[in-house]
């Protein structure tokens, strides 16, 4: 008859291993709430909007589009494209700062065409957009309003004055968040008014716009009425759809610039409408633009 073997017992740990080992449970835990502090706040610096410091900016800034400045290659590309009958007029090409433009809109900068009012609400954008460029220490602020502060409809519709009044000053408020501003104090209002060329009074408005200095000074440098300020006209309505399309914040940049090279490569040099000094009107092209608004903005 054999003895039985006892079940050999576990030997109690050391009290001082139980609490190492708690302690490496709790600094598990400790440095996995660490990591996941660290990625919450990862996420919270690329949810911030990052702006210049006020050591990389200037009072000076230059946002002034410069007319007969030779043309990069990218910007020859676009223009073209868009101004021939390969982009679809229905296709979104601007998206950027809550706006989407299409790109039927954009036939209205042709040359000889009145601008659409969406065209300068999206010049007001990046125009506020670039005053982030400026030095806030140098005590000058620009504030671009689009224009719908006040509906046409409005007027014409008879509105009393307090209706429009309040239609007015929320817009206001909304230009003025926008801005990152609280009211219009230092802020520079401009008069101005245009007599003669018509048809070109919403590339007026942008020019004076965009080199507006204060106290009636402007920097457009727009000569008097003849055939020298047509072609300074027919320039900067390529300029600025240049501008407008290919700036960072359009969502569909990329998108354009490829369409653009794909179409450059096909386009025969006879057939291009832009050199340095002038633009090309095709008559044609100008009419089937027009129609096409006209049906589009009703």
């Amino acid at each position: 008859m054999t003895k039985a073997k006892k079940a050999p017992t576990k030997k109690p740990e050391p009290k001082a291993d139980k609490e190492d080992a708690q302690k490496v449970k709790k600094g598990k835990k400790r440095g996995a709430n660490v990591m996941e502090e660290t990625k919450e706040a990862d996420k919270e610096k690329e949810k911030r909007t990052i702006k210049p410091s006020n050591s990389m900016v200037s009072p000076y800034y230059n946002r002034k589009v410069m007319v007969y400045e030779k043309w990069l290659e990218a910007e020859t590309k676009l223009v073209e494209y868009i101004w021939s009958d390969s982009c679809p007029e229905g296709d979104i090409i601007f998206n950027g700062k809550g706006l989407e433009l299409e790109c039927v809109l954009f036939f209205s900068l042709y040359p000889e065409i009145e601008a659409a009012s969406s065209i300068i609400d999206v010049w007001s954008i990046i125009l506020n957009d670039e005053e982030n460029s400026r030095n806030k220490l140098s005590g000058l602020r620009y504030v671009y309003c689009s224009t719908s502060m006040l509906p046409h409809a409005m007027v014409e519709a008879g509105k009393d004055m307090s209706k429009r009044r309040k239609v007015f000053d929320e817009n206001v408020k909304s230009v003025l968040q926008n801005a990152d501003l609280k009211n219009f104090n230092d802020v520079t209002m401009i008069k101005w008014m245009t007599k003669y060329n018509g048809v070109d009074c919403g590339i007026f408005v942008m020019r004076h716009m965009e080199t507006y200095l204060g106290h009636d000074d402007f920097c457009h440098t727009i000569q008097m009425e003849g055939e020298h300020q047509k072609s300074q006209m027919k320039m900067l309505r390529a300029k600025y759809l240049a501008k407008i399309l290919l700036k960072d914040f359009n969502l569909k940049k990329r998108e354009l610039m490829k369409a653009a090279e794909a179409f450059g490569k096909k386009q025969a040099k006879s057939s291009k409408i832009l050199t340095h000094i002038d633009v090309k009107v095709n008559e044609n092209l100008k009419k089937r633009f027009n129609e096409t608004l006209v049906k589009t903005l009703g």
